[in-house]
C-alpha cells in the first residue's frame, strides 16, 4: 500500500436508496488498493485475507484500518453511528450490508418513497437537471430492488410487486410526470 490517503468516494452512504452506488464505489477503490502481491484491501472485507502474525499481520492491520476509515469517511453521520465502534472493516461492512441492502418492507417503502418525493423546482434546477436526478434515483431503485432477497419468510408480496414495478417503463414515466408541478400540465 503506497498511499495512506483516505479517499472521498463519489457518493456518501445515506440510506438504502444509495447503497448500491456506494458499495460499488467502495469495492472499486478497495480492489485497486494492493496490500501485497497476493491481496488487495477488498479481500479484508470479503474475509479472504485474515489477520496473522509478523509482517503479514502488520500489512493486514494497515489494510483493515484503511478499509474501515474509508467506510467511515464515506457515510453520513446517521449511518456512521451504526458502525462507529467497529474495529474491523469486515464487521462494519457486514453491518451496513445487513441494514441497507434492501431486505425489509420498511426499507422497500423508503426506497419507493425516494422515487415519489422528487418535486421539480425551477428555481433550483433546470428540467434537464431534474430529469437526470430522477433517472439516477430510478436506477438506484432498480438496482436495490432487483438484488433484494425475497425469500418467502421475508416478503409478503410487497418486494415482489416492487420488482415487477421496477421493470415497467410506464411506471417510470408516470412517476417522472407526477414530479412536475401543475403549471406543466399543458406540456405533459
Amino acid at each position: 500500500m503506497s498511499s495512506n490517503k483516505i479517499p472521498l468516494l463519489n457518493v456518501k452512504l445515506s440510506a438504502a436508496a444509495n447503497y448500491p452506488e456506494w458499495v460499488t464505489s467502495l469495492k472499486l477503490f478497495l480492489r485497486i488498493t494492493d496490500i501485497n502481491d497476493k491481496h488487495d484491501a477488498w479481500d479484508i472485507i470479503m474475509g479472504e485475507f485474515v489477520k496473522s502474525e509478523g509482517a503479514e499481520g502488520k500489512a493486514w492491520q494497515k489494510a483493515n484500518d484503511l478499509a474501515l476509515l474509508t467506510i467511515l469517511k464515506n457515510c453520513e453521520d446517521n449511518v456512521r453511528s451504526r458502525i462507529g465502534t467497529c474495529e474491523l472493516a469486515k464487521d462494519a461492512y457486514d453491518e451496513l450490508k445487513k441494514a441497507y441492502e434492501g431486505k425489509t418492507a420498511t426499507e422497500f417503502y423508503a426506497l419507493l418513497d425516494s422515487l415519489t418525493n422528487i418535486p421539480f423546482d425551477d428555481r433550483k434546477t433546470t428540467i434537464d437537471g431534474h430529469i437526470t436526478h430522477y433517472e439516477a434515483t430510478w436506477n438506484r431503485f432498480v438496482g436495490v430492488i432487483s438484488r433484494a432477497d425475497l425469500t418467502a419468510a421475508q416478503d409478503d408480496g410487497f418486494g415482489d410487486g416492487l420488482q415487477r414495478f421496477a421493470k415497467n417503463d410506464r411506471a417510470k414515466a408516470e412517476f417522472l410526470l407526477k414530479s412536475l408541478p401543475a403549471y406543466y400540465s399543458n406540456t405533459v
